[in-house]
């Protein structure tokens, strides 16, 4: 971003983003894996049902099948 030309400025996608921040310190930023954050919205929950006393077992019966799939993504690109 150009702070003396600034109606030249745009935007930029995450690609060119990270290509950008690559140029300037030399590393390359990586890039999260779905999987990675599926599971952390799942520990997520779970912790939420565990806080506010959920025994309903269809909630967990969701997220247990949820795990399994993101556990058989994760597994099929080994």
């Amino acid at each position: 971003m150009d702070g003396r030309h600034g109606d030249q400025n745009r935007y930029m996608n995450g690609a060119t983003l990270a290509k950008q921040l690559s140029l300037y310190n030399g590393t390359v930023p990586f890039k999260k894996e779905p999987e990675i954050t599926t599971l952390n919205k799942i520990v997520a929950s779970i912790n939420f049902m565990e806080e506010h006393d959920v025994t309903d077992h269809i909630g967990f019966l969701a997220l247990k099948k949820t795990s399994r799939q993101c556990f058989e993504r994760g597994s099929n690109k080994s």
